[in-house]
Formats: C-alpha cells, structure tokens, sequence
C-alpha cells in the first residue's frame, strides 16, 4: 500500500530503520526482511536509531544502547542518497552524545 501512495501523490520515501522494526513485531513479521522489503521503494532518505530488537515502540536509543543488529541494518539500507541519525539527545548544552553515535555509526558501517 506504501507504493500505491507513493505513485499515486507522487513524492519521495523517507525509510525509518526504527519504526519499521517496530511495526514488523507488531505485525509478527520478521524486522529484517520487512526493512529489506520496504527498502526495494527506494527511499530519499533513511531515518536510524536502535532500540530492543523486539520492541514494538520506538524509543530512538543510542547506538549500542538497543539490541538491534545494526550492522545487518546498515547492509541492508543501500541506495538512499542522506541519513538521519534519530538518537535522543542527553543535553541541551552540546552535541557530546551525538558525537559518541557518529562514531559507534560509522565503526558498523
């Protein structure tokens, strides 16, 4: 149904690695294999953040802080042109935390 939209309004797919997880457990399908089916819509831009590889929430937790295998995530999501990092962010006087998931990003990449 996602496809049919996107035909249909005519606009881009931005893929969120996080929600999609969550909306497989809830829909009882495996996480992985949904995130490689909804890549094959050729997202814009990738949406990432880990959280409980079960959850059914997102909860947009640091990288290495959740149970999501995101090195399987990483190689998986190929083909977009930008990605967000969706972490929560600990303090609102620097960027500290964000630094720490660029790095824990790139040493799975």
């Amino acid at each position: 149904s996602i496809a049919r939209i996107l035909d249909e309004v005519g606009c881009e797919f931005c893929l969120d690695a996080g929600h999609a997880l969550c909306s497989a457990n809830y829909q009882g399908l495996n996480p992985y294999e949904y995130i490689a089916k909804l890549n094959k819509l050729n997202p814009k831009i990738y949406h990432l953040s880990d959280n409980d590889e079960n959850a059914k929430l997102d909860a947009h937790m640091h990288f290495g802080d959740g149970s999501i295998d995101l090195a399987r995530v990483l190689r998986l999501l190929r083909g977009g042109e930008f990605l967000a990092i969706e972490t929560i962010k600990d303090s609102k006087e620097n960027l500290d935390d964000f630094a720490v998931d660029c790095k824990n990003l790139r040493e799975l990449a």
